[in-house]
Order: structure tokens, then C-alpha cells, then sequence
């Protein structure tokens, strides 16, 4: 939780865990087309794994906690 706290900074203050995980940082501003960019080469380097562009299509890429998801599914993945 404590990467996407940081990623979504000043939106997530206050916030609780289950706000967060709803967020749409595209809806909030959060991004643009340069931080989308940012946030795949960020997500990338912190975890260890690559998106594709099955990712990016999928609806759950939209929100903190689809992210998450997506996330956590590639990581499990690896590891099989």
C-alpha cells in the first residue's frame, strides 16, 4: 500500500486504505500521457516485472487497486 500512497501523494491524505484502492488517477489528474509512461517505467522498476499491453487494456489499470491487482497477478505468475 505504501508504493501507491506515494504514487498518489497528495490524493491519498487522509484517505483510507479502501478510498485509495478506488481511485481513478486518471480521473483525478493524476496522470497524463507523460505519467502514464512514468507510472509503467515506476511500477516496472519497483516490483520487478513488465506490463503489457494486455495490461494497459485491461479496465482494473484504471484504478489504484486494479493496478494492484494486475500487479500482484504478474508477481504470482513468476513465481510459479
Amino acid at each position: 500500500m505504501a508504493y501507491f500512497r506515494k504514487l498518489c501523494r497528495d490524493q491519498s491524505a487522509g484517505k483510507s486504505d479502501d478510498d485509495l484502492l478506488e481511485m481513478n488517477y486518471f480521473d483525478k489528474g493524476l496522470v497524463d500521457s507523460l505519467g502514464v509512461v512514468n507510472l509503467i517505467l515506476s511500477a516496472e522498476e519497483h516490483f520487478g516485472i513488465s506490463l503489457e499491453q494486455k495490461h494497459f487494456n485491461d479496465p482494473r489499470f484504471q484504478v489504484v487497486g486494479g493496478l494492484g491487482d494486475i500487479i500482484e497477478s504478474i508477481v504470482n505468475d513468476a513465481h510459479k
